[in-house]
């Protein structure tokens, strides 16, 4: 019997010690104190949160205190005032914040969270904190008819890819569309299959159009793809064939009627042995847009002397329209061409002959790639088909 008197003393002493160990810390529901209510119009809506400070005060104005061997720190950090503690709890331990707050429709979903410092809750003021995120479903906004203003705008593209340019044109005859402004987030430098996007705001207070006209934007961005502008060429692929064609023959006839000027000199070959395609480079602004070079090796008789040196032609701003058709100005081209008068020289001036007579030309490929190619290369690149 004394055996079992003792047990149950020291479950009576282990129940106490527990209770006194618990009965320290104040349990607080914030959850219990908080209202999310929604207010506007539907599209247009508005949530606020509102914590109840007063029943808050009434449940644990008397419960919470500042802990009697924290005080000297709790005045350190400024917890100490005339204000009641739960309320300094509150201020010091407790923040919250919805994830969103405005342009809101019924349905829509918003979640109040709590961000809690429960160690400075326990630590100072015996506090335990209880919560968790409240999800708020929003309803009972008014419901107001729904404009689009996407139906009353019409785009087109203008330019040459890669610079073209968007124009918007808005149907002012429709009464809301002379209260909505209408951008676009990129306005030029535009080439085929670039996308952009419109964006559509009412140029004024929200309200105020929705009151005059009983509606609200139903869409406020809408995305478009690029089309039908014309473009410089960027590969030599590009060019149809009898396009090409035509170029080769304008610059080969452009030699001939030169070297028909020659009373010693005979042709004796004059052969394309590639291109140089010569753009800018992305991002990049210049006139020309792009080079077309056509690369020759000539070989010419005099005295029964063969001699061959390296001619060029090309053509500029060389683009495929908006329809696939290449289109280039076959009248405007530049081809080597030199003089010599007094003992100056200019142009693609080769001397030939031992000196007795000279060209236009050039001796080797690497000074005609130096002088007209890789001096270009700050703001053009390029891509060639020369067989060396």
């Amino acid at each position: 019997m004394k055996k079992l008197r003792s047990v149950i003393l020291g479950g009576i002493l282990l129940v106490v010690m527990l209770g006194l160990t618990a009965c320290g810390k104040t349990t607080v529901d914030l959850n219990k104190y908080m209202t999310i209510t929604a207010q506007g119009y539907d599209s247009m809506g508005t949530v606020s949160y509102e914590f109840d400070y007063d029943a808050f005060e009434d449940d644990y104005s008397e419960k919470i205190k500042i802990s009697g061997k924290k005080k000297s720190e709790a005045d350190e950090l400024g917890l100490l005032s005339e204000l009641d503690p739960a309320e300094v709890m509150l201020d010091f331990c407790v923040t919250k914040k919805l994830d969103k707050t405005a342009g809101l429709s019924n349905g829509d979903k918003v979640t109040l969270k709590w961000d809690c410092d429960e160690e400075m809750a326990e630590e100072y003021f015996n506090v335990k904190l209880k919560y968790s995120d409240i999800e708020y479903k929003v309803s009972g906004l008014e419901e107001v008819s729904k404009f689009n203003p996407f139906d009353y705008v019409t785009i087109s593209f203008s330019g040459i890819a890669p610079n073209g340019k968007v124009v918007i044109t808005q149907d002012y005859n429709r009464p809301e569309m002379q209260y909505i402004l209408v951008t676009a987030d990129r306005a030029n430098g535009l080439k085929t299959g670039d996308t952009i996007t419109l964006t559509a705001q009412v140029s004024g207070n929200t309200t105020t159009f929705m009151e005059k006209f009983g509606s609200v934007l139903a869409q406020t961005e809408k995305t478009y793809t690029v089309e039908g502008l014309a473009k410089y060429v960027s590969d030599m692929s590009e060019i149809p064939s009898d396009i090409y064609d035509k170029m080769h023959m304008q610059l080969k006839d452009s030699y001939y009627a030169t070297a028909a000027s020659w009373s010693t000199a005979e042709v004796k070959a004059f052969e394309n042995i590639g291109n140089y395609l010569v753009k800018l480079k992305e991002g990049m602004y210049g006139n020309p847009n792009n080079y077309l070079y056509y690369v020759y090796r000539a070989t010419i008789n005099i005295d029964d002397v063969d001699f061959t040196y390296y001619w060029y032609g090309y053509f500029t701003d060389i683009m495929m329209l908006a329809d696939g058709t290449c289109s280039v100005d076959l009248s405007k081209y530049t081809v080597s061409k030199a003089s010599s008068s007094w003992g100056f020289h200019s142009g693609d001036y080769l001397s030939c002959y031992d000196g007795k007579y000279y060209v236009a030309g050039f001796a080797d490929l690497e000074t005609f790639i130096n002088q007209h190619i890789v001096s270009k290369i700050a703001n053009y690149e390029y891509t060639q088909t020369v067989d060396k």
